[in-house]
């Protein structure tokens, strides 16, 4: 037979793991997914298009020497590659690409509970048992107990990226889309990330015009 001091005393264990796991599985499942926000806009089917599909990068003077620029320049090539374009030379070009991209952090604050034990702290809780009758200790409170609440800072930043394209004869943008997505992590980094706001802007291409869509990306382990 269960004592009544020790079914409370597992009912408040129980509490605590509850919360503990909740806690790592909020932060686990965030920490390897990007939820993102896509919204394009193009006149891709209305005669935008223009073949062969051969583009160029614009690169500012500041980019041309940078090496991290031509790090997710060679992602945003890959990724434009497996629909159909082509990187080529300028003079042989039908469009130009220009891409950009940005990184902001923040701590959100949340209002968490916490549990507590009781008042009394004996040697267990509960009434003594003498014989068939109880006989309760001082100050003792019988469960549940109520809950505080602390407030608790979790980092999260923001991950902003866009691309678009332009006609170079026409000198008119064919295709523009942005990415807003969030992540939480303790590190945030947009190298970790790069692969996957690429892939979301050019998720569907080209997509419907003039939407905005939501979706979550896995993130590779690398945090």
């Amino acid at each position: 037979m269960e004592r009544c001091g020790e079914g409370a005393r597992a009912g408040v264990r129980a509490s605590l793991s509850f919360g503990i796991l909740a806690g790592a599985a909020l932060l686990g499942g965030c920490a390897n997914t990007l939820t993102a926000k896509v919204t394009s806009f193009h006149t891709w089917d209305a005669g935008g298009s223009r073949l062969p599909l051969n583009y160029v990068f614009f690169r500012s003077p500041s980019q041309d020497n940078n090496l991290e620029f031509q790090t997710y320049e060679n992602i945003v090539a890959d990724g434009l590659f497996r629909r159909g374009f082509t990187q080529t030379a300028e003079d042989k070009a039908n469009y130009r690409v220009n891409f950009g991209y940005s990184l902001s952090e923040k701590v959100v604050r949340v209002m968490e509970p916490v549990f507590y034990g009781p008042p009394y702290a004996g040697p267990y809780w509960g009434p003594v048992y003498y014989g068939r009758h109880p006989y309760p200790r001082p100050f003792y409170v019988p469960p549940p107990y109520p809950a505080g609440y602390v407030e608790r800072g979790y980092p999260v930043a923001n991950y902003s990226f866009s691309l678009d394209i332009q006609d170079i004869k026409s000198g008119k943008r064919v295709y523009q889309v942005t990415v807003e997505g969030r992540d939480q992590s303790p590190t945030p980094s947009l190298p970790n990330v790069m692969q996957a706001l690429v892939e979301a802007a050019l998720n569907d291409f080209p997509g419907v015009s003039g939407q905005s869509r939501t979706i979550r990306i896995t993130l590779p382990n690398t945090r």
